[in-house]
């Protein structure tokens, strides 16, 4: 065999050069609030996320190394995209946390919070910027849920965003949270509180309020973890999935 015949054989049998895999990278939008700051814990600890952007409203100095943030303003406005890391990154992943609350102390004045317009505006700008996988987690009372208006409102909200085409839709909807009113509006906080007690003996255990540690936790784990199509977990789903994790293996 000459040494022309030598090197042909060897380029047939080598491997051709296989592209560099873009590492995966999400942005998270509407982490104001208990539940918004434990799904971005959760999101930074997920091992499938070599970078995570998080939409906020003011400058913000971290030592995360993998957080970085974006201007929720430009971001609105469709006026800018994060930049990503090297050429090899991609986001691929978005996560739209609808009607957070900024705490007492507001240590997390810097994050938006949006409502269900926002979610389906800021869903298409994802998507424009080639997301293909989205989480919208959008808390719903249980007197909400109960009514069938309540339900209709949910499937405008799902609809609109199912429509845009994402390989993968995770739509969580846990028990909310009653929020307290406004200081000096009595008659509303009574008013709040005789409801909230209502609902909770009209309810069962399943669609009771869980931890926001524990939604996150479940939220982030689905996100990552659920084939490509829709998929609607609701306040039961949620109870049945912490039942499971408390049976010994």
């Amino acid at each position: 065999m000459s040494i022309q015949d030598a090197l042909a054989a060897h380029h047939r049998s080598a491997p051709a050069p296989q592209p560099a895999q873009k590492s995966r990278a999400a942005i998270s939008i509407g982490n104001a609030g208990t539940l918004g700051e434990a799904v971005l814990a959760r999101l930074l600890s997920a091992p499938h996320y070599k970078r995570v952007h998080v939409a906020t409203t003011m400058p913000m100095r971290t030592s995360a190394p993998r957080l970085s943030s974006v201007d929720y303003a430009d971001l609105a406005a469709a006026q800018s995209w994060p930049m990503p890391a090297n050429e090899n990154e991609h986001i691929t992943d978005a996560v739209l946390i609808v009607g957070g609350q900024h705490s007492y102390f507001r240590r997390d004045n810097a994050f938006p919070i949006i409502g269900e317009e926002d979610a389906i505006a800021l869903a298409r700008i994802t998507r424009e910027n080639h997301c293909t996988r989205l989480m919208l987690i959008a808390p719903m009372s249980a007197w909400t849920a109960m009514t069938l208006g309540g339900l209709a409102h949910f499937d405008e909200l799902e609809r609109a965003i199912g429509a845009m085409g994402f390989e993968t839709l995770v739509v969580v909807r846990p028990a909310a949270h009653a929020q307290s009113r406004t200081a000096g509006n009595w008659i509303a906080q009574i008013a709040d509180a005789l409801l909230s007690t209502l609902t909770q003996y009209m309810t069962s255990a399943s669609r009771q309020p869980l931890r926001a540690q524990i939604v996150a936790q479940a939220a982030v784990d689905w996100f990552t973890h659920l084939p490509p199509g829709h998929h609607r977990q609701d306040a039961t789903v949620l109870y049945e999935w912490l039942e499971k994790r408390k049976q010994p293996a």
